[in-house]
C-alpha cells in the first residue's frame, strides 16, 4: 500500500530546499540593488556639499573688501570653501580646491570676478569594482564650480554651476 504521509513529508522537505535555492539566487541581486541605491545616494550628497563649499568660496570674494586680483582673497575663498567641505564630511585634503580671478566687460561694465572650482573623488563601492576591472578611465569625480561677480558699483552676485 502506498503511504501518503511519507509521500507528504518528502514534498515539503522539497519545497523547503527549493525556497533557500531561490532565495540563494535572488539575495545577490537585492544587494547589488541595495548597494547601487546607496551609492547614488552618496553620489546625489557629495554633489550637494560640494556645491555649497563652492558657493561659499565664492560668496567670501564677493564680500572682500581687498581689491580685485587680491592673492589674500583667493587664499580666502579657498581656505572657506576647504573649510566647508569638511564641516560637511568631506576631508579637505581629498577634494581638489582651487580659484582664480578673471575679468569681463559686459555693456561697457567690467566684472571681476572668482571662479572657484573643486572636484572630489568619492569612496564609491562600485568606482572600486570599476578599478578592480581595469576601468580606471571612466570619470568617478564630482565637481562644482562658482563664480563670483562684483562691479566697480558694489554689485555682487554668485553663479553655480
Amino acid at each position: 500500500m502506498f503511504n501518503f504521509a511519507s509521500l507528504r513529508r518528502l514534498s515539503k522537505q522539497r519545497s523547503r530546499g527549493q525556497s533557500l535555492v531561490e532565495f540563494a539566487l535572488v539575495l545577490p541581486l537585492f544587494m547589488l540593488i541595495a548597494v547601487a541605491g546607496i551609492d547614488v545616494a552618496s553620489l546625489v550628497s557629495a554633489t550637494h556639499r560640494l556645491s555649497a563649499a563652492t558657493r561659499e568660496g565664492a560668496r567670501v570674494a564677493t564680500e572682500s573688501t581687498d581689491a580685485a586680483f587680491s592673492t589674500r582673497t583667493r587664499d580666502a575663498a579657498v581656505t572657506r570653501t576647504q573649510r566647508v567641505l569638511t564641516d560637511s564630511g568631506i576631508p579637505w585634503w581629498e577634494a581638489d580646491v582651487n580659484a582664480e580671478w578673471n575679468f569681463e566687460f559686459i555693456g561697457g561694465v567690467r566684472y571681476d570676478f572668482l571662479e572657484v572650482r573643486a572636484e572630489f573623488e568619492p569612496p564609491f563601492f562600485f568606482g572600486q569594482v570599476l578599478r578592480f576591472l581595469g576601468m580606471d578611465e571612466l570619470p568617478l569625480a564630482v565637481r562644482s564650480q562658482s563664480v563670483g561677480y562684483s562691479t566697480d558699483s558694489s554689485q555682487f552676485f554668485v553663479l553655480n554651476f
